[in-house]
């Protein structure tokens, strides 16, 4: 009887152990949201009602994780889920908003395969909709300096002064709980207005805070953009007077991969117009117009743009009324249409279509459903526009409704390009996903998420992770610092170290951060913050000793001679952010030089942290 016993203990601990195991060292490599009709866990009667998380791992063609169950927050059926992962560390937010309007929140910042690592919070904000439909009211975004997360949000109100509000999710906050919103008032309504689309764009340069706000509104059919400068939204834009099939997503909005300007494009009327802009860092450029087929009178349904990750370039798709399909190409200084390449894509009441570049950019694939309920995608390799022959894409079940692209921004990794796509049968809606690694298509089944969502709009969307945090080494004069990379509850791997000042070395402090990168990442300089006791002048000099690769921007000289360094001039209590881009193996000076130390006591504080380049 005891050897049983011992017998049975083991296989109990052996399988905690696996269980334990599998949740600390399951890959997340992108993260996919979504809702289901399978009742289970905390939603035991009806799964819609609940958030949907899975995982994916990049190794070879990639592999998704199985399926975390999250907290339900609402006794009506989730409809839309936008998750993100944050630029600065490994912290995964996401958005969840049921039929009955009031989004829920859910913050992870790490081991977030546990369901128990996921914070919850309910109706971060009042009600969004008063009856449920496919309009996405809301979009979250992070700044990519900060780490910030910004939620912005069309809130059912009678106010004629504020028509979206916006809420701050700090990059420390593990919750949404006790957040408040503030207003954005649309300066060219005097009315009420009501908000259906909201998108928001992000700046991907590590110096900036910037975002761009597109919104589309269902009471005048304007379409209006704002920029975000890390404080507040200024700058804004009208677009559109008359978008008027507001059920339909006739709005996109992308930086270019350089940042240079931050694009959007919007339906402007009734008959197949396109209205776009950019913000250059400045000012709004005049709008440009154009006609997505000049041989007949059909309405933009839907828009798509994204960004070519090796050139100023973008590319999106469009939908019109009559379901045809079109692309729509920015070469850098105009607008190039190719008009017609579907003329009966499966539907127009959802989007069945959508156009990813690959990782190492000038190339893409454009994906679309056209032949109802047969077994086949269609799919032409853009270079970068897409003309070249239209090929199919065999075992893929059903009618196709929704579908979305999204590029993987590691190019190293096996995969280019995952996918998500919804198709229905005679009794189900179901959610699949298949990738893309830049020679073949595999699919990962028509179900792998979901074999019902009880939803044919886009109720899910898939983000990449954006930061691998990795070991450095931080050398001093006398002092070595190693910093591992953070545990699965921290935020960043960071190394803080502390200059004082004293009479005898009053005049001059000199010191050198010598980081060796064990992989591709950026050393961030996060906080250079001073904490002069003294209140005396100090010089502060941030130095790279090493070429960066071209289209880098650099914030200090490159120069071997750290008194060749430019200076940035650093206040009592000033904090500085700053990244220096780093390669493998590759080593960086930051170089602080204290100059004009007459008191002691004075104390310099430098945070410096990792992540991936």
């Amino acid at each position: 009887m005891i050897k049983i016993l011992i017998f049975l203990f083991f296989v109990f601990a052996f399988t905690i152990a696996l269980i334990f195991l599998a949740h600390i060292t399951e890959a997340t490599d992108a993260v996919a949201a979504y809702t289901s009709s399978r009742g289970e866990g905390s939603c035991p009667v009806s799964g819609t009602n609940c958030p949907r998380v899975r995982f994916w791992n990049s190794s070879a063609g990639g592999t998704w994780g199985s399926e975390i169950n999250l907290t339900n927050l609402s006794s009506n059926a989730v409809r839309k889920n936008v998750i993100k992962y944050s630029p600065i560390d490994e912290k995964i937010v996401l958005v969840a908003l049921p039929s009955d309007g009031g989004p829920g929140g859910y913050v992870c910042t790490g081991n977030c395969n546990n369901v128990n690592s996921w914070n919850s919070t309910d109706n971060i904000t009042g009600a969004l909709w008063g009856a449920s439909s496919q309009e996405r009211r809301f979009d979250i975004e992070f700044e990519t300096s900060t780490g910030d997360a910004i939620l912005v949000y069309a809130e059912v109100n009678t106010s004629e002064s504020c028509d979206l509000e916006f809420l701050v999710l700090d990059a420390n906050a593990t919750s949404f709980s006790g957040l408040t919103g503030t207003c954005i008032n649309d300066t060219t309504a005097t009315n009420d207005v009501q908000y259906s689309w909201v998108i928001l764009a992000r700046n991907t340069s590590n110096i900036s805070q910037q975002l761009t706000l597109l919104a589309s509104d269902s009471t005048n059919f304007d379409i209006i953009a704002w920029i975000w400068n890390g404080t507040a939204f200024g700058n804004q834009y009208e677009l559109s007077t008359s978008s008027v099939l507001q059920s339909r997503e006739g709005l996109a909005a992308a930086y270019a991969d350089d940042n240079s300007k931050s694009m959007i494009a919007v339906r402007a009327g009734t008959v197949g117009l396109v209205n776009s802009s950019y913000w250059n860092g400045t000012v709004w450029t005049s709008i440009t117009a154009f006609d997505i087929d000049t041989s007949d009178l059909l309405d933009v349904d839907w828009l798509t743009l994204k960004a070519d990750p090796a050139t100023d370039d973008l590319q999106g798709i469009i939908i019109d009324s009559g379901n045809d399909l079109h692309t729509y190409y920015w070469n850098g200084a105009d607008w190039n249409i190719t008009s017609n390449l579907d003329a009966d894509v499966d539907t127009a009441v959802a989007r069945p279509a959508d156009f990813a570049w690959n990782p190492s950019g000038s190339t893409g694939q454009l994906v679309w459903e056209t032949d109802l309920n047969e077994t086949t995608l269609s799919n032409i390799t853009c270079r970068p526009q897409c003309t070249e022959p239209e090929v199919t894409i065999s075992t893929y079940d059903a009618n196709g409704t929704t579908l979305a692209l999204y590029t993987n921004p590691t190019d190293g990794d096996t995969v280019n390009i995952l996918a998500a796509r919804q198709r229905t049968n005679a009794t189900t809606v179901a959610l699949g996903s298949f990738s893309w690694n830049g020679t073949d298509y595999t699919s990962y089944s028509d179900t792998v998420f979901t074999q019902g969502t009880g939803n044919i709009n886009e109720h899910f969307t898939i983000a990449f992770r954006l930061v691998t945090l990795t070991n450095f080494t931080v050398t001093l004069p006398g002092n070595n610092l190693t910093k591992s990379a953070p545990a699965t509850n921290q935020n960043r791997s960071v190394a803080s170290v502390e200059f004082n000042g004293s009479d005898a070395d009053a005049k001059n402090i000199n010191g050198t951060i010598i980081g060796n990168s064990s992989a591709n990442q950026t050393l961030t300089v996060s906080l250079l913050q001073i904490n002069n006791t003294g209140n005396v002048p100090i010089s502060i000099i941030l130095m790279l000793n090493e070429t960066p690769a071209s289209g880098v921007t650099v914030f200090a000289d490159l120069d071997n001679n750290p008194a060749g360094g430019s200076a940035i001039n650093a206040t009592q209590e000033n904090v500085i952010n700053a990244s220096i881009p780093v390669w493998v193996t590759e080593e960086i000076w930051v170089w602080t030089n204290y100059t004009s130390f007459t008191s002691s006591g004075s104390v310099i504080d430098l945070n410096i942290s990792s992540r991936a380049a």
